[in-house]
């Protein structure tokens, strides 16, 4: 480890230098062009009859653009506008992050501070949880309500605080020792709303109104902690058809206080975004602001590019801060450029229309950047090529593929539905691998063990952006598929599972409940994607581990058949 950790060090400055090298060559400064930003969103056809999405682009304070498209309430008619109000889901992470921050300035509560010590009841751990450790998803609590999905137990009261503190009181058990790893978790952030309830003497919402909201003047945003079809304006989320021709107002989902919940406008979020560059809250010090983009550090002091409710991680190698959020339908995507002081914020009210892809297709145009790649790769030798591609696996189920194309190197993500790759831009050897950057500017090493890998270190992905190590899987050995068979249990969550292997049909399925069964995928070597499902299944010696990249680490130990010795009875029978 200690190895591996120097390396990323001594690779870190290598990678810099490369990254000025392709800023120099391949980065402009902002320019903007209503004509071209307007062509851009047309690109991606929203019939104006249908549920549609509100966008703004924000130059050093002001809105210098604002698209919209399509019908906030079909029923009523009612356009989109730069007044309309979203769920912003996840994006309130960042309000509760900072409420918690006001109250460390009035001395209510220190960082450092054992989540216990404000909730009693909360599970004690070998090792303390802090509050700093929620705001950073280091915890490793488990997201109670992914938990809760897996089981099939999921109940919307354990959306409400209660439920909360009730499951995680049942279900104590930790994905990673505190500190250790980055792990999103909902639970965290609700966690730290009951925090801010029992300090404050207010409701989480109220706590949010007085000291976040009117301050900033957000007049149009509140927190809304039930569910309701319709927001105060009027506004509904709907479901869509694929090919985007019939809509229907969507179920209502119950909010999570303090993970999701948040009602505003682009008009009110450029309020908030503007307090990141002159904070009015509080004691009115840049110093909230500035650990709010302070991504927090691990154990091994690696990076997880996470701050308070905030990513702080690269855009095609330009800094920036950003969140994205979904809620029963609502998406939004918040992402802002600070040393350029451009901040690109879209959101809709329905599922099929991709915010995320709209914000890079503008922030692309914004920044004049290609669609495709930023660098052409260096020759690779092909020795290197043969030896690394092949699956690898993290702790938190993540599985990674390196794969040639076209004599270029790529590593994509590997789950269902997602076949997102970057490509590898060789930099050279190591003492004990090679070394690469990803398209990004993220580091990629791969430690080798004689003439295989042992393992890769990258803290690059789709989204989170941790460091992780991605062990090596070795598909050339020749696995027995009737040792996975039998009956599994899981103490911890008092959970049975069955694996069953047919080998007139050569399948191997899972069984978590009675009279259900899915089909597992082979992902390489012990490790196996359960269909349909977002959840990877790894078989050791005698138990298995399943979960996703949410929760993981959830054994499930082989239950061993006892044979009973008749010998002494039918001894004694003969005796007779």
């Amino acid at each position: 480890m200690h190895q591996v950790s120097l390396f990323i060090r001594r690779f870190s400055i290598s990678a810099l230098l490369m990254l000025l090298v392709f800023s120099a060559q391949g980065q402009t400064d902002w320019t903007f062009k209503k004509e071209v930003v307007d062509s851009v969103l047309e690109l991606q056809y929203f019939s104006t009859q249908m549920p549609g999405y509100a966008m703004c682009i924000i130059k050093d304070g002001k809105i210098v653009y604002t698209g919209v498209r399509g019908k906030s309430s079909i029923k009523l008619n009612q356009k989109m506008s730069s007044t309309t109000q979203f769920n912003i889901g996840s994006v309130t992470k960042q309000f509760t992050a900072a409420a918690i921050y006001l109250l460390e300035e009035e001395g209510k509560l220190s960082l450092s501070d054992n989540v216990k010590k404000y909730i009693p009841e909360f599970p004690d751990y070998p090792t303390a949880i802090t509050i700093d450790q929620l705001i950073h998803h280091t915890s490793g609590i488990r997201d109670h309500i992914e938990v809760a999905t897996l089981l099939s137990k999921y109940k919307q009261d354990l959306n409400e605080l209660d439920g909360m503190l009730s499951w995680i009181q049942k279900y104590p058990e930790l994905n990673a020792a505190p500190g250790t790893s980055f792990a999103y978790s909902n639970t965290n952030y609700m966690l730290l709303a009951v925090i801010i309830e029992r300090l404050s003497g207010m409701k989480y919402e109220d706590f949010l109104d007085t000291q976040i909201f009117k301050p900033l003047g957000m007049q149009a945003t509140y927190v809304e902690r039930g569910k309701h079809k319709t927001l105060r304006d009027g506004t509904t989320h709907y479901d869509i058809n694929y090919k985007q021709t019939h809509a229907k107002p969507a179920d209502a989902i119950q909010n999570a206080p303090g993970a999701t919940g948040v009602i505003t406008t682009l008009e009110d979020l450029v309020k908030w975004d503007n307090n990141f560059y002159h904070n009015i809250l509080g004691k009115k010090n840049q110093s909230l602001i500035n650990k709010m983009e302070q991504s927090a550090v691990l154990v091994d002091g690696s990076d997880t590019h996470y701050g308070a409710g905030l990513l702080v991680t690269n855009y095609r190698f330009k800094p920036v801060i950003e969140h994205s959020g979904g809620w029963g339908q609502y998406l939004t995507q918040y992402r802002r450029f600070p040393d350029e002081g451009v901040t690109v914020i879209v959101c809709t009210n329905a599922y099929l229309m991709s915010p995320f892809v709209m914000c890079d297709n503008v922030c692309n145009t914004l920044f004049n950047y290609k669609n495709l790649h930023l660098f052409t790769q260096n020759k690779i030798p092909e020795i290197v090529s043969k030896q690394i591609c092949g699956p690898y696996a993290a702790e938190n189920n993540l599985i990674r593929y390196i794969y040639t194309k076209n004599n270029n190197l790529y590593i994509a993500r590997i789950a269902e539905g997602d076949t997102t790759a970057y490509p590898m831009r060789y930099v050279g050897p190591m003492d004990n691998g090679y070394a690469f950057m990803d398209t990004t500017g993220k580091s990629i090493s791969i430690v080798m063990e004689g003439n295989k890998p042992h393992h890769l270190s990258w803290d690059g992905g789709t989204y989170f952006g941790a460091m992780r190590n991605y062990q090596y899987i070795d598909t050339t050995l020749e696995i027995n598929f009737y040792k996975y068979h039998g009956k599994y249990y899981c103490a911890a969550l008092d959970k049975k599972i069955r694996i069953q292997y047919f080998s007139k049909e050569d399948e191997l399925t899972i069984h978590p409940f009675p009279f259900i069964k899915y089909n597992l995928i082979s992902k390489g070597g012990d490790y196996y994607q359960v269909e349909g499902q977002p959840y990877i299944v790894h078989f050791g010696n005698g138990h298995l581990l399943i979960g996703n990249d949410w929760v993981y680490n959830i054994r499930a130990d082989k239950k061993i058949k006892r044979h009973i010795d008749l010998w002494p009875f039918e001894k004694k029978s003969s005796e007779k």
